[in-house]
């Protein structure tokens, strides 16, 4: 099991979950840190039992695998339930106000009849002569170069370059068991040496769990600031 990704081990839990046979499955958030060929092969399997007469209930936010498979939809706020219907028959304004992604069919549907409804004859045109951005200067914040780890199976990281800079959201993309949580952990320096870091560098686990050790919000954000030697009573704990 040490040698799984987090991807990879969330699959080797529901995997556990099933061999037990049980004739009702309860699923906190299993497609969490599975790539997208794991999430659809899990919900393919989830299906098939459905089918075959076990009762699959999911606990999610990623609501796109899901939609066409599952038979209800059931959605909560504030430890209510606000509407239980087929996922087509959910209105998609109740899922936006609650801050859920909808599918991305039904995004692209909307986009293209926005677009329509934005060439009709009266459509206004967007502005000209709006002031161009000001250019901005790339500063690098940390700097990878030949970075190599291994494990003792032989998997890691060879050879890799990556520059980050300041002002930069940079998605790092592939599927369980790449090593996007080895290169994070070898930049943090957890794994090995060899990465460049100016300034301050905080690594945020993808357990909150393995964060998180005050007892209360304000103990936890009053922590950090007290690391920065901002004191206890810093402005920053009360606006964060």
């Amino acid at each position: 099991v040490a040698a799984l990704s987090s991807g990879q081990r969330q699959r080797l839990s529901v995997a556990a979950a099933l061999s037990a046979g049980a004739g009702l499955l309860l699923l906190d958030e299993p497609l969490a840190h599975l790539d997208p060929q794991g999430a659809a092969e899990l919900v393919e399997r989830l299906r098939a039992l459905a089918d075959g007469g076990t009762a699959v209930l999911v606990v999610e936010h990623r609501l796109e695998p899901l939609w066409l498979v599952a038979d209800r939809c059931v959605v909560m706020e504030e430890g209510a339930l606000v509407a239980d219907a087929a996922p087509m028959a959910i209105e998609v304004a109740l899922l936006r106000r609650l801050g859920l992604s909808v599918p991305g069919w039904i995004a692209v549907a909307e986009a293209w009849a926005a677009a329509g409804r934005a060439a009709a004859p009266g459509a206004r045109a967007p502005l000209d002569g709006a002031p161009a951005a000001a250019p901005v200067v790339f500063v690098p914040l940390i700097e990878a170069t030949n970075l190599t780890f291994e494990y003792p199976n032989g998997d890691g990281l060879h050879g890799v370059n990556l520059v980050a800079g300041a002002g930069e959201r940079i998605a790092l993309v592939g599927p369980n068991g790449a090593g996007k949580s080895t290169l994070l952990l070898a930049l943090a320096g957890e794994l090995c040496r060899g990465a460049k870091v100016r300034g301050r560098l905080v690594a945020v686990p993808p357990n909150p769990d393995l964060g998180l050790f005050c007892p209360t919000v304000r103990e936890e954000l009053t922590y950090a600031a007290v690391e920065l030697g901002l004191g206890r009573e810093s402005r920053r704990v009360y606006d964060l």
